[in-house]
């Protein structure tokens, strides 16, 4: 018998998701709406089975706008995020190349992500990619001064 109403609730709780676990199988977890998810399962050491929800995003649509988590907001000033806004809505970089900068400025040691900072990583990112002529291209919008000369 049951002490306390929490206990009866956590009990009754528990029993109703084994049944639900039971009834529907993991294979045929939130595809309804198109939502892609997937459900790894996997034995670890102690012999139990372990389950690992990996959730897969697709790609912006051109007309979407990039709303920054908090941690990013923090983390970037208010010149290195309009920098990075420009490049986008200037066409220069993708959002998927601007998700993968993100990510990278996000991963950086530094506590705040300064103008400079957001430029090494856009050049970086973007140097593999590119040839010479769209490479100074780039160096020219990402190091040009406001009163046209460049930085070298």
């Amino acid at each position: 018998m049951k002490d306390s109403l929490f206990d009866l609730l956590l009990d009754l709780f528990e029993k109703t998701l084994t049944q639900l676990q039971e009834k529907y199988p993991l294979e045929l977890l939130n595809d309804a709406e198109g939502e892609s998810a997937s459900v790894l399962d996997s034995m670890s050491s102690s012999g139990k089975r372990s389950l690992v929800h990996v959730a897969l995003i697709q790609s912006a649509r051109a007309s979407s706008c990039r709303v920054m988590t908090t941690q990013e907001r923090l983390r970037l000033t208010k010149a290195s995020y309009q920098f990075l806004q420009r490049l986008t809505l200037w066409g220069i970089v993708s959002a998927d190349i601007m998700e993968l900068v993100l990510s990278r400025l996000m991963f950086s040691d530094s506590h705040v992500v300064t103008l400079r900072e957001a430029k090494w990583t856009v050049r970086h990112t973007l140097a593999a990619t590119m040839d010479e002529k769209q490479l100074a291209f780039l160096d020219l919008v990402l190091y040009q001064q406001e009163h046209g000369a460049t930085l070298h």
